[in-house]
């Protein structure tokens, strides 16, 4: 793949953006900015381009993590990267932040493969729940690959699951936001081979990788959550301290979901 890629991330509170000239990297960064990002992100962009005399009418790709993980940091990704898009023209891809989680464990074993093992990627959803999915890693495949669906999951059922697992002869690795947040995880000494937390992010060579794989289109990215936005399962308290009907504003939140995209009041799912 050559041409001028644009990768950005910022599915877990970390801003990171890679650019890239086929398979060598340009520039990459990475910002811990948690409720930053949206100050950061177009300024950072802008200086990157400028300080590589870059054009944004350069860029050919443009790949973004869709999630899951920070409402906010996955609309700022993606908003980004359609109006990018429309501006310069370039294709766009989603990419899948637990996929690059278990691709950063495949690097950091040495691309051990077999029928036997599985890597469990387990990132913070909320106070007692954590995002799960099992990823194992094919000698055949470029990439790991999805043995299960995304779930919201609490601590205790990825454990019992991972019991049940290692019984039946697998070998198991962990890695995850999920296992510094829920204290439940302390259970994992004998079940699973826990990857250090300093890797419990994409790296931009992972990243990139994962942008080299990819299918690019026209079409806007639509977001992957696993669990449905706090606003929205708040929605009667919200309304009720602004002095509102609650079952008034659930009706009008269900018409907008309901609208075509691209009408007045439509909202994107």
């Amino acid at each position: 793949m050559q041409g001028l890629t644009l990768v950005l991330n910022a599915a877990e509170g970390r801003l990171q953006i890679v650019l890239a000239d086929g398979s060598e990297i340009l520039c990459a960064q990475d910002w811990a900015a948690p409720r930053r990002g949206t100050e950061l992100l177009a300024p950072a962009l802008e200086r990157i381009f400028f300080g590589l005399r870059l054009r944004f009418s350069d860029l050919e790709r443009i790949a973004c993590v869709r999630g899951p993980g920070s409402f906010t940091g996955i609309r700022l990704v993606l908003s980004t990267a359609a109006a990018l898009a429309r501006a310069c023209g370039a294709l766009l891809a989603g990419l899948d932040y637990m996929q690059a989680l278990a691709l950063g464990v495949c690097v950091l074993r040495g691309e051990q493969h077999g029928a036997s093992q599985r890597i469990w990627i387990m990132t913070h959803a909320r106070r007692d729940m954590a995002h799960a999915q099992v990823f194992a890693s094919e000698q055949d495949a470029a990439l790991p690959l999805a043995v299960s669906e995304l779930e919201l999951l609490r601590p205790e059922q990825c454990l019992q699951r991972m019991r049940e697992q290692v019984q039946g002869g697998m070998r198991l690795w962990a890695t995850g936001s999920a296992l510094a947040r829920h204290a439940e995880f302390a259970g994992l000494s004998g079940l699973a081979c826990c990857v250090p937390a300093r890797f419990w992010k994409a790296s931009p060579e992972d990243l990139l990788l994962l942008a080299r794989h990819a299918e690019y289109g026209h079409r806007d990215i639509e977001a992957l959550y696993a669990r449905p936005c706090d606003a929205v399962e708040n929605l009667d308290s919200i309304a009720s301290r602004r002095g509102e009907d609650p079952a008034q504003a659930r009706a009008r939140l269900a018409a907008h979901l309901a609208a075509p995209p691209g009408t007045p009041g439509s909202v994107a799912h």
